[in-house]
């Protein structure tokens, strides 16, 4: 048989090769094992190099001989479960080892003919193609292997044409699963607000979520390696997707002309919308699905008008009430001990009665006392004088019945987190207090 050699290239391609070759015969780069050689750890190794080199796309760059690597490790995994001879499975292991290297050698030359393709359809991939475009992924790869195919087989020449097409049709399925991953919720939700009637009951909210969604769009077509960028538009646009929704079926329901302007303000919109971005990118990292967004955006709300409330009942001499995530802290001022003591007198009692109100309205999972003191005196004296001081606060607490027991737990700071100065005697009254940290 006669081989055809491509002198240019500096390796030939022998066609018997190519379409595989008979158990007699051994092909091209086949270098025999020892026989003392251990067969299971042979294939061990081997089926490693065969995933570095699909890894490497080597599959879709030399598929035939690929193909056949693979085709030969199975055969030594099938002969060392029947038990045959270690000889005969170490020579389909150095078989499928030489059939490697000629998909190797051959993958070289893939990639210098389509660099760009290739990079194209990695970028694809690690957009998650391969899930949210996965047919069209694989109709794109049913081309590219014919393009490779045509190199395996000698065949070099392929089209600038051809090449810039498949590129852009990778680069489109990169963008379109960017666009998928992001807004996939949004999509959902402004499609279910459409069909249930968005544009006519809800029609400022309904253009609010997709102007939001489109900002969303272009900020993925402007660049799509933004990470941050996309988002928080995409954030943004999920959010306001949740709102349209929960406007939709609300003003449905009252079905009048004030409808929707009725249930933006029963939504509290752009204060709970903003709460819910917070929560979304700093604690959760992730889309929020829309019942668990819908539920969330409530709950917000009821929270906030009860932070409003207490507020107007603590004069600001008396506390600062402050929110953080699903946590209410109450900093109480005229609860500021004397130097050296842990005993409440009537003032301090006056503003503890308004501390169970607030404490009982919450209904809350836990709560945390916390005793600061200033620091004079030693780090001991300190330590045992703050946790005295917020005992006295948890026992107010769960005699008046605005706690159970089982629910708070007094903690002593000591000195460690003064909020001003303790050289004057100023900051060292502002650090003689008690923090009240309510749990939601």
């Amino acid at each position: 048989m006669k081989y055809k050699f491509l002198n240019t290239l500096g390796w030939s391609l022998s066609a018997a090769f190519l379409v595989g070759s008979c158990s007699s015969s051994k092909p091209e780069y086949y270098e025999a094992l020892p026989s003392a050689a251990n067969a299971s750890q042979e294939i061990d190794s081997l089926t490693a190099e065969l995933d570095a080199a699909k890894k490497d796309q080597t599959d879709v760059l030399a598929p035939k001989s690929y193909a056949e690597a693979v085709k030969e490790r199975d055969a030594a995994l099938t002969k060392r479960s029947s038990n045959k001879d270690n000889e005969a499975i170490l020579d389909s292991v150095a078989r499928s080892r030489a059939y490697l290297k000629k998909a190797n050698e051959i993958a070289a030359v893939s990639k210098a003919s389509l660099d760009s393709v290739l990079k194209a359809r990695t970028q694809a991939v690690a957009a998650k193609a391969d899930t949210v475009q996965k047919d069209n992924l694989a109709a794109a790869d049913k081309r590219l292997v014919e393009y490779t195919e045509n190199v395996e087989n000698g065949k070099l020449k392929i089209s600038a044409k051809e090449k810039a097409d498949l590129e852009k049709t990778y680069k489109d399925m990169e963008l379109n699963a960017i666009v998928d991953s992001n807004l996939h919720q949004a999509t959902v939700n402004i499609d279910t607000a459409r069909k249930e009637g968005g544009e006519k009951f809800a029609p400022k909210s309904f253009k609010n979520a997709s102007d939001k969604y489109n900002v969303a769009l272009q900020t993925i077509q402007k660049d799509r390696y933004d990470t941050a960028a996309i988002a928080a538009a995409s954030q943004a646009a999920i959010q306001d997707s949740v709102v349209l929704l929960k406007v939709t079926r609300d003003s449905k329901v009252a079905g009048n002309k004030n409808s929707e302007d009725l249930a933006l303000d029963s939504l509290n919109q752009q204060k709970q919308i903003s709460s819910l971005r917070k929560e979304s990118a700093n604690e959760k990292g992730q889309r929020l699905a829309s019942e668990e967004s819908l539920s969330h955006l409530e709950g917000q709300a009821a929270i906030d008008a009860k932070i409003t409330e207490l507020r107007s009942q603590f004069s600001p001499d008396e506390a600062d009430v402050l929110k953080d995530g699903n946590r209410v802290l109450i900093r109480l001022k005229k609860v500021a001990f004397k130097k050296n003591e842990a005993s409440l007198g009537p003032q301090q009692v006056a503003v503890l009665g308004k501390v169970q109100k607030a404490v009982s309205a919450f209904e809350p999972q836990k709560v945390i006392v916390e005793g600061h003191t200033d620091s004079t005196g030693g780090k001991k004296i300190n330590q045992t004088l703050s946790e005295e001081r917020a005992k006295l606060v948890e026992n107010y607490l769960v005699t008046n019945g605005a706690v159970g027991q089982d629910k708070i737990e007094a903690v002593g700071y000591g000195f460690e987190k003064p909020l001003a100065s303790n050289k004057t005697a100023q900051g060292r009254a502002q650090n003689r207090r008690i923090d009240v940290v309510i749990e939601l």
